[in-house]
């Protein structure tokens, strides 16, 4: 029982801790600003990857243009 209460105390200090370094931060409503930013990276992440899947298609199109103009 008493460990339980030692790991409530532990955990209460920490989220504390976290709380002052997001209120203190430079960054205005930093503790939802950071969901915000992850986001925008998973956002961009996406766009990349299908651009860069829509290109790798293209090129992969430009090839087998060439091998049927090959054949005829």
């Amino acid at each position: 029982m008493k460990r339980r209460r030692e790991e409530r105390v532990q955990t209460a200090a920490a989220m504390e801790a976290y709380n002052a370094y997001w209120t203190n931060s430079f960054t205005p409503a930093a503790d939802i600003m950071w969901m915000v930013l992850i986001l925008i990276l998973a956002i961009v992440a996406l766009w990349q990857a299908r651009s860069s899947f829509q290109s790798s298609e293209a090129s992969v199109g430009k090839k087998k243009q060439t091998r049927l103009r090959r054949i005829i």
